[in-house]
């Protein structure tokens, strides 16, 4: 069964780590840090349905400047006890221009050993974007793709490496490689600190990486 799920996976594996490393070869960089600050709760109803929400700050990491602040509100249902199915909302600001987006995902779970799991997350986003100077929202679509590695290392802590690919209909938009350890509090509290590596393409010729602490406190009802 392992050397099944080897066979099947791997493609993928070696796919992410192949874009991961020519994805800095876009055009002419520009290099910052920063830090995340991320309020994620998950409350579940029966044992089919879940409700999620989450909110995220960002900032620079020198001056603290504000970066974006983003929060998702979605709901979430078992189709599968391997699958689960999923929509949503989100609202960003950036430099005080607004963006509304909608979304779509589904969620696979693979168990490969009592401690390994593989994670799957096929998102689809709807962006309506603010313009400088301009009336009109500009819209967007996305697609997203992110794979996750788990590993429980001890009872009250987890690992987890991941990366995900955004793209829109047009170009390239992202790249995202996690990784961070989380750490169960109690049953209902759990504290997650990682870091996060981020290549965007901006236009044509400019790209930006960004080196990111990411911290995520989760409340599970």
């Amino acid at each position: 069964m392992l050397f099944n799920f080897k066979k099947r996976h791997t493609i993928f594996l070696v796919f992410f780590i192949v874009l991961a490393s020519v994805s800095p070869l876009f055009g002419q960089k520009t290099h910052q840090n920063a830090y995340w600050t991320r309020v994620y709760i998950q409350k579940s109803i029966g044992k089919k349905w879940e409700i999620h929400a989450e909110a995220d700050e960002r900032r620079r990491w020198d001056n603290h400047r504000h970066i974006q602040f983003i929060s998702h509100a979605s709901c979430r249902r078992m189709i599968h006890k391997n699958t689960a199915l999923a929509t949503g909302l989100s609202y960003a600001s950036v430099n005080s221009l607004s963006e509304y987006r909608l979304f779509q995902e589904m969620h696979l779970r693979t168990v490969i050993t009592p401690k390994w799991m593989l994670l799957q997350r096929f998102r689809v986003e709807e962006r309506w974007l603010e313009q400088n100077n301009q009336p009109d929202f500009r819209f967007r679509f996305r697609a997203r793709y992110r794979v996750q590695l788990n590993y429980a290392w001890i009872p009250w802590a987890n690992l987890k490496i991941l990366e995900e690919i955004m793209a829109h209909t047009d170009a390239f938009d992202q790249n995202r490689i996690y990784g961070a350890i989380e750490l169960r509090l109690n049953p209902k509290l759990t504290f997650e600190i990682g870091y996060l590596y981020l290549f965007q393409k901006r236009n044509a010729t400019e790209t930006t990486e960004t080196n990111v602490c990411r911290a995520t406190l989760l409340l599970k009802f």
